[in-house]
């Protein structure tokens, strides 16, 4: 049996960017108004617009860059460099981005630092979402305390750079979060040696709000645990994932 471990090298990234499906909508409000004119007052004639409420977009990141390193960090086969089973975690507190009101998730975004699949077309993966009951910060937690809400299964397209997930490619096509709550966000990607897959997840060295988390079964990383106590914090790794969404 080949012995996995977490490689560390220096290569190339790809040149190409993927976006799976519909575009981010523009910011801004996607309505109009609508106004009627008020009776007299005082004799004057006023016309008055009615106040409405305007959808605010707003991306949830932790990360304070968003340039790609070539880094290289995953599970994978120390002697074909075939990536094994890696599931990659955020937990994101609403609370930090200013959300006091229902946010409606419309997309998720994740960089590529290289996307080389065995088919030389695309590889497999999960997005997944769900509410975090555990502590905020931890090392390490169990997956127990994610409650799944929606996922979208993906096909990475060869020498992606970045790959958005539209909510409708999601299973339900909507979902509404409620303020206060912790959102995890996970990219699941399949043990990729039976197909000769290679992925790692686009990341840097920068700052970080709350912890980048990796779970890599076959590298006895059994429970989402943070880099820093994963791997150690050189390099540092903090992953670029995003979630974004209107309230």
């Amino acid at each position: 049996m080949r012995r996995l471990s977490f490689v560390v090298a220096v290569v190339a990234a790809g040149c190409a960017s993927a976006n799976i499906g519909a575009g981010s909508p523009p910011d801004g409000n996607p309505g109009g108004s609508d106004s009627l004119n008020a009776p007299p007052i005082d004799g004057a004639d006023v016309d008055a617009a009615l106040p409405i409420d305007a959808a605010v977009s707003v991306t949830l990141n932790e990360s304070g860059s968003s340039a790609v390193a070539a880094t290289q960090i995953a599970c994978q086969d120390g002697t074909t460099s075939f990536t094994a089973e890696n599931s990659y975690y955020r937990i994101f507190p609403l609370a930090d981005s200013g959300i006091t009101a229902p946010f409606h998730v419309t997309e998720v975004t994740f960089a590529v630092e290289r996307a080389t699949a065995g088919n030389g077309v695309s590889q497999p993966a999960q997005v997944k979402l769900g509410t975090y009951t555990g502590v905020l910060n931890a090392g390490t937690f169990a997956v127990s305390q994610i409650t799944p809400l929606a996922s979208a299964t993906i096909q990475i397209p060869q020498n992606a750079t970045l790959v958005t997930t539209p909510i409708a490619m999601f299973s339900p096509a909507t979902l509404t979060i409620a303020p206060g709550t912790l959102l995890a966000a996970e990219l699941f990607i399949p043990d990729g040696r039976p197909a000769g897959n290679i992925f790692y997840l686009g990341s840097n060295a920068g700052t970080e709000t709350h912890p980048s988390y990796i779970r890599a079964p076959d590298c006895s990383v059994l429970s989402p645990t943070s880099y820093d106590t994963a791997v150690g914090t050189t390099p540092a790794v903090r992953i670029l994932l995003t979630v974004t969404g209107t309230h």
